[in-house]
């Protein structure tokens, strides 16, 4: 399975091929798939990534036994010499029929809702990261040494009063607009997390571990 495309197996319990097929990968196409090949008789495998929650909620109501490998393990136990989508798909059918398949644990949809949360705030954490190493890029590009403390209100009204090129002066301002509006979002979503997290009877003992906030927990 790839961001766009399915390469389908499908074999019957004694492992005799009865189709390959290779298809769009769109919640349409999937559906179409499932109606014509699927049944509650049938056990379907596909390999963990981005997509694969998406695909699985689709395919779940035509589908009793929806199994997802993990890809590193699968390659351990069936490596081949020749690699292409069909070959991996046919593996992937034989390993799931011998019941041989290594797979993943499937979180419920509550808590692939918590991940995605925990997921963002991480991802705009890592952008406000970015953008304040270009600024201390912008400053060390013209030898300037900046307070330690940079990012706090006495850093923020040095940056703002320091007197550079119009070009660095520019850059700097549209840097510290972004972290602004990053900033926002990032409280926002905190209290978004936050709420989440204290609704969750699990989640709250986890966080009774040192070290181990509501976004740790929530991963």
């Amino acid at each position: 399975m790839h961001k766009r495309i399915v390469q389908a197996c499908v074999l019957d319990a004694n492992g005799v091929q009865l189709n390959m097929l290779r298809f769009n990968l769109t919640a349409e196409t999937l559906a179409g798939f499932a109606q014509h090949h699927l049944d509650e008789d049938c056990a379907l495998a596909l390999e963990a990534s981005t997509n694969t929650w998406a695909v699985v909620d689709v395919l779940s109501p035509f589908c009793q036994r929806i199994v997802v490998s993990n890809p590193m393990r699968t390659k351990v136990i069936a490596s081949a010499k020749v690699k292409t989508d069909k070959v991996d798909a046919r593996v992937l059918a034989h390993l799931l029929r011998l019941d041989y398949l290594p797979s993943v644990w499937q979180p419920d949809a509550h808590t692939r809702a918590e991940r995605t949360l925990a997921s963002r705030r991480s991802a705009l954490t890592r952008q406000s990261i970015s953008l304040k190493n270009r600024i201390h890029s912008v400053l060390h590009q013209r030898l300037i040494q900046a307070p330690q403390e940079l990012f706090g209100t006495q850093g923020r009204a040095w940056l703002r009063a320091l007197d550079l090129p119009p070009l660095a002066r520019g850059e700097l301002d549209t840097l510290l607009r972004l972290l602004d509006a990053l900033a926002q979002e990032q409280q926002a979503l905190r209290d978004e997390v936050n709420r989440s997290a204290f609704a969750s009877e699990d989640v709250k003992l986890l966080m009774t571990l040192p070290g181990v906030d509501a976004t740790v927990a929530m991963h």
